[in-house]
């Protein structure tokens, strides 16, 4: 190898060093008031379990009303796990019970509406109401839709009374796009508008769909945040703080309930899934440190946690797949302390999405507590090269850092393997080839070299791997 080839590739190599992308907002100075989702008045929904499965919801408004100005639009979507039906409801429909509700205190004859529908073949969609008196079901009326309906289509469904003369003082309702208790099929959708009482003088709660609730929350700029999953039920868990590391701003996040029953408080520069964090920002080289400052005022049995996902995807898969991950559990810290994760992926293919994220948990999922403060956030990346060259040469160079010796294993390989070593100057100071011995680890002796920095590169026969080495 020519001292010219040898120093165009060490100036290659330096100078991709931390010139790849950079974590955008990384200090957390930058705010604004994020839209989340929106939901009828009255009514829960399926978007909170959609946006943590897919980072958007499945209970939509929409203008396609048969009268007035809005409807609902409810779709059962893919996730990781099983397929979340879109749904509104007041109260709750468990699988062993039914609870809350919104009072109600007369017997209608029957509910009646308008929908259209596209229900997958062995799917069921649902509008269903539920009476009850001091919590035990009086009544029930289910409405269900099969097929396809493209228009909007007129129904009326009686309900049918368990006990005589016996008036309500609760209903719980239900509008499904998917079966309740059954497997729920992708697709299936279901719009559904102007509900309406037969037989009573009290409306149906909201059923022309006309008014609607927005949730916002104040969201880290390129970031996404746990607010999400509790902000319906009062609490923000990720807020910004003055008490930063550097500049105006940091990112404080509070162990609080969340919509699922459980306390969470975590950030990501993705979206979260059933999965945790995915997404992120767009790479062309490894990462091989994520770095930045924390504060951490733990409570009983609180964790902490820093971490970094590679993604790549898979064209013949259609998805994303997940290629390494590497987390720290932090420490408690009074005072900003620094932190670093290196990246222990080296192989192929290099990913083209990273997702960094911070999260606090409890142990025992129920209770609040422990406060996580972050601030000033760094990447830097692996050599613009490492990779391609490692698609062709597996080998793994060990220990990096090293102070006297360097050592190369490569099992797969049967040829000789040139070393040659390279500093910052473009200086070639080492170049030997070397038997594979039987346990086919080469050791190298490196005392003579002068601390710092070095670019190796790795032959045999025509496969090559670089990569870059410290020297104490």
């Amino acid at each position: 190898m020519s001292k010219t080839v040898i120093f165009f590739l060490a100036i290659s190599l330096i100078s991709s060093v931390g010139k790849a992308q950079t974590i955008q907002n990384a200090g957390f100075e930058n705010w604004s008031n994020q839209f989340l989702y929106e939901d009828p008045d009255g009514y829960s929904s399926s978007n909170t379990v959609s946006i943590a499965a897919l980072g958007q919801p499945n209970a939509l408004k929409t203008t396609d009303a048969y009268s007035g100005s809005y409807a609902v639009s409810l779709e059962t979507v893919p996730t990781s796990e099983n397929p979340v039906k879109g749904a509104v409801y007041i109260g709750d429909i468990g699988e062993d019970n039914i609870w809350g509700g919104t009072p109600f205190t007369e017997r209608a004859d029957s509910v009646t509406g308008y929908v259209k529908y596209n229900v997958m073949p062995g799917d069921t969609a649902y509008v269903g109401v539920l009476f009850k008196k001091l919590g035990q079901p009086l009544g029930v009326c289910l409405a269900t839709f099969l097929g396809t309906q493209n228009e909007y289509q007129y129904f009326s469904q009686p309900v049918q009374w368990f006990i005589p003369v016996v008036s309500p003082d609760t209903i719980v309702v239900a509008i499904l796009s998917s079966a309740l208790f059954g497997d729920a099929i992708v697709g299936s959708q279901l719009t559904v508008d102007n509900l309406s009482f037969v037989g009573t003088t009290g409306q149906f709660p909201n059923g022309d769909f006309e008014n609607w609730t927005e949730y916002y929350s104040e969201e880290a700029d390129n970031w996404i945040s746990t607010n999400i999953f509790s902000k319906t039920i009062g609490f923000t868990p990720v807020i910004k703080t003055n008490d930063s590391y550097e500049g105006s701003l940091a990112v404080q996040l509070e162990n609080m309930p969340t919509y699922f029953g459980d306390t969470l408080a975590g950030i990501t520069n993705g979206h979260f899934s059933f999965d945790g964090p995915v997404g992120g920002m767009p790479v062309v080289q490894i990462p091989e440190t994520f770095s930045g400052y924390y504060k951490y005022s733990p409570s009983s049995n609180s964790v902490a946690v820093a971490g970094i996902k590679l993604f790549r995807y898979n064209s013949a898969a259609g998805e994303s797949e997940l290629l390494a991950e590497d987390s720290i559990i932090l420490s408690p810290a009074g005072s900003y302390t620094p932190f670093e994760i290196n990246v222990q992926y080296n192989a192929y293919p290099p990913p083209d999405t990273v997702n960094v994220y911070f999260s606090v948990t409890n142990q025992y999922q129920e209770k609040s507590g422990g406060i996580l403060v972050v601030d000033d956030l760094n990447m830097t990346f692996k050599p613009v090269g490492f990779e391609e060259a490692s698609r062709e040469m597996t080998a793994r160079v060990f220990p990096n850092p090293t102070t006297n010796y360097l050592f190369v294993e490569a099992a797969n390989i049967k040829e000789d393997i040139n070393v040659s070593l390279v500093n910052v100057n473009g200086v070639e100071m080492l170049n030997n080839s070397f038997s594979q011995p039987d346990n086919h680890i080469i050791k190298i002796d490196i005392s003579s070299l002068p601390s710092g920095i070095y670019f190796y590169i790795l032959s045999a026969g025509e496969k090559q791997m670089r990569g870059k080495l410290v020297k104490r």
